[in-house]
């Protein structure tokens, strides 16, 4: 399920649930979640999906397994895929911190976006011990890179090949910690474009031993 904060299905934790039962507790976060992150209350998501607040509250505890009907008009509501509202894992620190990027930077396309998190767990890691977004980067051929990046297709409306900035100010598995971190990649590598940034990722520990474009270790986890 999506990384919360004060988010508290009333039947978490119980191992005896149906598989229907952990359908509705996954709706009920990512309902919770991007209700939070286009920072609209219970009220006010009811007025503009046309479903009463006592149902949306029901859904978001994982008390009232909702239709497809009832998903589609609260995905539309909150401009987004239905399909949003039923997936099982949503990285939401890799949402937060391409959103936060994007309003730091001019441009980020989504090779630079991969990139400028690849530095961000690295450097993390490297100083924290653990990875700050907490991807799995494998090998290809542009570098260190994650598949949840293509999840961001999802949420972030495109111009021209670069994210635009969604201006949220709702952080829900970020802190302020966290986002000074990211202050510092930004300031380290945000005006690098996504060439020099791939080329530079090639510079680091776990892919100094392959170089660029060849077919060595394609595929494998590095880091």
């Amino acid at each position: 399920m999506p990384i919360h904060t004060n988010y508290t299905p009333s039947r978490a934790g119980l191992s005896d649930i149906s598989e229907r039962d952990v359908f509705a507790l996954r709706v009920g976060s990512n309902l919770w979640h991007w209700r939070k992150y286009r920072g609209l209350s219970q009220q006010a998501l009811a007025k503009i999906s046309g479903i009463t607040q006592a149902t949306i509250s029901e859904i978001e505890t994982g008390e009232w397994n909702p239709t497809f009907e009832t998903l589609g008009k609260l995905a539309q509501a909150l401009q987004i895929d239905t399909d949003l509202l039923a997936r099982k894992s949503t990285i939401w620190k890799l949402i937060e911190a391409i959103d936060y990027f994007s309003q730091k930077l001019d441009d980020v396309d989504i090779l630079k976006a991969m990139k400028l998190i690849y530095f961000t767990d690295l450097h993390s890691s490297e100083i924290n011990g653990q990875k700050l977004i907490g991807l799995e980067y494998i090998r290809r051929n542009r570098g260190p890179f994650d598949q949840h990046i293509y999840q961001l297709d999802d949420v972030f409306a495109k111009i021209g090949g670069n994210f635009q900035a969604q201006n949220f100010q709702w952080y829900l598995a970020l802190d302020a910690k966290a986002l000074k971190f990211l202050d510092k990649i930004v300031e380290k590598y945000g005006s690098l474009s996504s060439t020099k940034l791939m080329k530079k990722s090639y510079e680091t520990s776990p892919m100094k031993q392959y170089k660029i474009w060849e077919h060595k270790g394609m595929g494998d986890r590095i880091f």
